[in-house]
């Protein structure tokens, strides 16, 4: 997602086959995306906040850097959707995804959520859902960081995105 920009949308366990030499097989690329690298660079620094920083940093990235629009732009929404989207599933307050999503929409509506960010919340829930059914808890933030901070230094920035001297 993050080093090459190009991913399959949809990696649900349908799409995904265990082959009988032990490695994995990916069918079903109708849902590629090719993200980018403006955009991967956005959504790095998105990644090293919710691994590393602090929620207030999170909301700070999703508003400003990533575009995104509530009707209040609540800081604590901000943070919790792109938590819930690109990381983990503990901010929920123990709701099931559906209860989330409608909560977060009764306190603070999307107005705006650029189109080129949904894919890879998608890829993360998907991930996350398959982690499930197997007992795993997986904070996609924390697999994440090494491939988003890797990209940033790749472009001469650092975490924080800010470009550092050659």
């Amino acid at each position: 997602v993050l080093i090459g920009g190009c991913f399959n949308g949809d990696p649900h366990p349908g799409n995904i086959l265990l082959m009988p030499d032990g490695r994995l097989g990916l069918i079903d690329y109708g849902s590629c995306v090719d993200m980018d690298m403006a955009t991967r660079i956005k959504l790095s620094r998105l990644i090293v906040a919710l691994a590393k920083g602090t929620p207030e940093r999170v909301s700070q990235i999703s508003m400003e850097d990533m575009g995104v629009v509530t009707k209040q732009m609540v800081p604590e929404i901000h943070y919790r959707s792109a938590a819930f989207w690109y990381d983990r599933d503990d901010v929920t307050n123990g709701m099931n995804v559906h209860k989330f999503l409608e909560w977060l929409h009764e306190q603070d509506p999307i107005v705006v959520l650029p189109d080129e960010f949904v894919m890879a919340g998608r890829v993360s829930v998907l991930l996350r859902g398959m982690g499930a059914a197997f007992g795993l808890k997986v904070s996609v933030a924390k697999a994440w960081v090494s491939y988003a901070e890797e990209l940033l230094r790749s472009q001469g920035l650092s975490e924080g995105g800010v470009r550092v001297a050659a």
